[in-house]
């Protein structure tokens, strides 16, 4: 009798372990799938003039997304040209240029478009929160003429030339890369409500 109830126990152990084993089997497949895209659907996708309205008193405007695995980037672009200073703390930075070659310095202070940038992340996260699709979203400023120079100390939000967006974006290592499932899901999102702002390339 000992000895039956031995080997039945024994069996049940034997077909706990071969359960455990093929969940964890099934749980690595999955885990594998969600961290690589197959080649055939590896794509970056850029968004441009994209028009978000997270609650009813908040609509923003955000000049551009760029989706990859390695990250979702949000730029907000600034035309302003001359000397800008300032840094990240800061409410306002400031603007020194002359109309003219050798003609008076003008100074003029703007608001500190980091302040827009993550009102902007807010906005959007509060999007990708409803698609159940929780990723970072890393914000980037960029002074887009050609006639600006840069004088700003920032460390969670670059400040750009257009010129270094590219090699930014390529080099940016994220604490997590993102899902297949979940850049799938966020085009698809974007494609069906901004039509006429997507534009697609493959990486």
């Amino acid at each position: 009798m000992i000895g039956l109830i031995s080997l039945l126990w024994a069996g049940s152990i034997v077909i706990i372990l071969r359960k455990f084993r093929k969940k964890e089997e099934e749980e690595r497949y999955i885990a594998r799938k969600e961290q690589l895209v197959p080649i055939e659907e590896s794509y970056e996708f850029d968004f441009e003039n994209v028009e978000i309205t997270a609650v009813p008193d908040l609509t923003v405007v955000i000049d551009r997304i760029i989706l990859r695995q390695n990250g979702l980037f949000l730029f907000v672009n600034k035309n302003r040209s001359g000397h800008i200073s300032g840094n990240e703390n800061e409410e306002y930075w400031t603007q020194h240029k002359s109309s003219v070659p050798g003609g008076q310095v003008v100074e003029k202070s703007f608001r500190n478009p980091i302040i827009q940038t993550k009102l902007h992340i807010y906005a959007l996260s509060q999007k990708l929160l409803e698609l159940d699709c929780s990723v970072w979203i890393q914000g980037v400023v960029v002074f887009t003429n050609p006639r600006v120079k840069l004088d700003v100390k920032s460390k969670e939000i670059p400040v750009l030339h257009p010129e270094e967006i590219q090699s930014y974006v390529a080099s940016y290592r994220p604490s997590k890369t993102i899902a297949a499932s979940s850049i799938l899901k966020i085009n698809e999102w974007m494609k069906e409500q901004f039509k006429g702002n997507v534009q697609e390339k493959t990486s």
